[in-house]
């Protein structure tokens, strides 16, 4: 989930290959702005690893689905799951909140954020640490949909995404930020005048850019 969960929750009282990973693995859907609109040169895109960089073809499938429902239906805002793609009683963590349920989760997602006035970047995503795992780095910003439209701070974080190995449906969904729960909390319901947290992320073009650049000088050492 995303900034400041724990008040989603309350909000929220309350086999076969799955059909989004039936497509044979491809990468990634490119960001509909990878280009600007005036026609000038295309940003850095985001890291997609090749299916064969996967130790199967169903994570591969998966990473793929995944990376769509990510930039496509903006899932991480809108809460609008593709069907298929997360388990039933999939786990949701993150570092303020823990969800089971992925039709709880998506009605908590929905509720929280103000999909129109939020957005979430895909920077990177390959394998994860472990077999059936898919690593994905991100930046989020945006509005919370609660009384006065409290701001989201500009943040990055990761999320792991662990499979079932037989089916490629998402089981746990594990997420971390790269700024404090409560840096993310304060800085939504705070004025700056009183809580000085770590600074926004930067934009995701430049964030894009920096990436492009270190895998660069990576290929350079390499090489």
């Amino acid at each position: 989930m995303a900034c400041c969960a724990a008040l989603a929750a309350a909000l929220s009282a309350a086999a076969p290959v799955s059909p989004a990973l039936a497509a044979p693995p491809g990468p990634a859907t490119a960001p509909a702005d990878a280009a600007s609109s005036s026609g000038g040169a295309a940003r850095a895109a985001a890291a997609v690893a090749p299916p064969s960089a996967y130790a199967d073809a169903t994570t591969a499938r998966a990473a793929a689905a995944i990376a769509d429902a990510f930039q496509l239906r903006q899932y991480y805002v809108t809460g609008d799951l593709p069907d298929g793609l997360f388990d039933e009683q999939c786990v949701f963590v993150d570092p303020t909140t823990r969800v089971v349920g992925s039709a709880k989760y998506a009605d908590v997602v929905a509720r929280l954020f103000d999909a129109a006035r939020s957005k979430a970047d895909l920077l990177s995503i390959g394998p994860g640490p472990e077999p059936s795992t898919v690593a994905l780095r991100w930046r989020l910003e945006g509005q919370l949909s609660l009384p006065g439209n409290p701001p989201i701070k500009a943040y990055t974080g990761t999320t792991q995404y662990v499979l079932d190995a037989a089916t490629g449906r998402v089981v746990e969904q594990l997420e971390s930020w790269d700024i404090t729960a409560l840096d993310a909390f304060a800085s939504s319901f705070l004025p700056a005048s009183l809580w000085h947290g770590a600074p926004p992320a930067p934009p995701v073009e430049v964030l894009l850019q920096q990436q492009q650049q270190q895998q660069q000088q990576q290929q350079a050492r390499g090489g």
